[in-house]
């Protein structure tokens, strides 16, 4: 019996991180991070500080008021996350794309804009 390993080829792209897969993974990492840092600054200055409501009034103030900010802040910050994730599914057959774009967007509703409005929305 040989003892000796047996010696297989070795695959250039085996154990090397490629530029591909680190710019995927900044696309789904980067709009998580940046999600909850601007929901935690966007909280701090509307509730702790009510920087927006004493320019802006509150909800039952006429006209655009913080409640219209926090809408707009919310859904712009899902609306730059969806296009991230959809960049990161690039290669993927169009049905795990749709599937795991559409899966983002629930959690998008379920984890951000659920939170982000029940604690920002002045009644």
């Amino acid at each position: 019996m040989n003892a000796e390993p047996v010696n297989r080829p070795v695959d250039s792209a085996e154990g090397k991180v490629s530029f591909g897969r680190v710019s995927r993974l900044l696309l789904v990492a980067v709009p998580l991070f940046g999600l909850a840092g601007v929901g935690f600054a966007y909280t701090d200055l509307n509730i702790h500080q009510r920087m927006f409501v004493d320019h802006l009034g509150c909800g039952c103030a006429n006209g655009f008021n913080t409640n219209h900010l926090t809408m707009t802040i919310g859904f712009t910050c899902a609306g730059l996350a969806l296009p991230a994730w959809w960049l990161a599914t690039r290669g993927l057959p169009w049905e795990y794309r749709l599937t795991l774009t559409a899966a983002g967007a629930l959690a998008l509703l379920i984890a951000f804009i659920g939170p982000f409005f029940r604690h920002n929305f002045w009644l």
